[in-house]
């Protein structure tokens, strides 16, 4: 990894300083089935900076994944203008609610249930 990008990524790290979100904090390969991957039961929380958001996201580095959640200053559009061909964001999300950070984007989990239910109408209605 380079140099200028081990600085960004540190920098997305915010240690605890005022009052603000709570996140989840954890960086772990992808595709292997571990807590910051799947389920964040057993991942550590950390108090975030205020002005802070929570983040998880995605980053591929010479063909091996790694999912990162914790605080962060920066946006997904940051991240996403420091990809190369070698280094780059798969997934990125922000959010500002605390522990926003898990595993599931329940909006997206919904989507799919319902438009489970619609196929399995169809199928058998």
């Amino acid at each position: 990894m380079s140099w200028n990008l081990s600085l960004l990524l540190s920098s997305l790290i915010v240690g605890p300083e005022n009052s603000g979100l709570t996140c989840y904090e954890c960086s772990q390969p992808k595709g292997v089935g571990l807590p910051c991957e799947l389920s964040v039961e057993s991942v550590p929380q950390t108090a975030c900076a205020a002005g802070t958001s929570c983040i998880k996201y995605v980053w591929t580095n010479a063909g091996t994944s790694i999912v990162y959640r914790h605080c962060t200053s920066l946006t997904c559009d940051v991240l996403q203008q420091n990809s190369t061909a070698f280094n780059r964001l798969e997934t990125c999300q922000t959010c500002n609610v605390d522990l926003c950070n898990k595993a599931v984007n329940e909006t997206h989990l919904f989507v799919i249930i319902v438009m489970l239910s619609v196929l399995f109408h169809v199928l058998l209605g």
